[in-house]
């Protein structure tokens, strides 16, 4: 491995930071109550950016903490109907002649509306964290050996899985952002409230899933955090990524 591969920065007992530039056409945050239609939150959450940054690196002894989200971008929205079905389809060895959907059948599809975002453009700032480890035969990496793995996919463009902001058909480019430069948003000098939106999901151990949710607005183009809202049974010393 050539030494220009390597990004070191940091010494590695320091917390070690990414800052990433996402961009795309459209995206799509899906607001989870509502169930038929898609509508997007004005911002990404928490967890759809973990996505993206897995997308590009993933190993099941660390985990993202998103430090900081800036929008760049004018908020926009646009609005399309698609034909969806209404039954589940089934492939693989489940999959029989009976039980095939056919799309052109009558009444198995229904015209649903998405609410999406359109050129977004994102400044994310995330440090990685250590996890227990699940797999106890495969390799341990230090926070340094992370921070290079991710850091030479994203330079090589060798992704784990395509990216995508929220939803499979919305790509996402996903760029390496200096340190040192300065961020240029829409919003600077602006308050945007975006009252109560889903900030993560938090996960424990055993797969667990517990929604938080937050306050949030938007303070010269930076989303901020304000009172958290936890379900009731949050177990809060076993939750991984808090």
């Amino acid at each position: 491995m050539n030494n220009t591969d390597r990004h070191t920065d940091m010494p590695d007992n320091k917390p070690k930071i990414i800052r990433v530039c996402i961009e795309g056409k459209r995206a799509l945050f899906t607001r989870p109550e509502l169930v038929a239609e898609r509508q997007s939150y004005p911002v990404p959450t928490k967890s759809a950016l973990k996505g993206i940054l897995r997308a590009v690196y993933k190993h099941d002894g660390m985990n993202y903490r998103i430090l900081s989200i800036h929008v760049c971008n004018q908020i926009q929205t646009d609005v399309v109907w698609r034909n969806e079905l209404t039954e589940t389809q089934i492939y693989g060895e489940n999959y029989t002649p009976k039980n095939y959907i056919d799309r052109n059948r009558r009444n198995c599809s229904s015209p649903r509306g998405t609410a999406f975002l359109k050129n977004v453009r994102y400044i994310v700032e995330a440090e990685i964290i250590q996890l227990p480890h699940y797999w106890p035969d495969s390799k341990e990496h230090t926070l340094a050996e992370h921070y290079d793995i991710f850091y030479r996919h994203l330079r090589r463009g060798a992704t784990q899985h395509a990216p995508w902001i929220g939803c499979r058909e919305f790509e996402a480019n996903v760029e390496e952002y200096p340190q040192n430069k300065e961020i240029q948003t829409y919003y600077k000098n602006r308050k945007i409230d975006l009252g109560l939106i889903l900030e993560d999901l938090h996960y424990t151990l055993d797969g667990r899933e517990y929604p938080v949710i937050a306050e949030a607005k938007i303070e010269n183009g930076t989303i901020i955090y304000g009172k958290r809202y936890y379900p009731e049974d949050y177990p809060r010393e076993e939750v991984l990524d808090a």
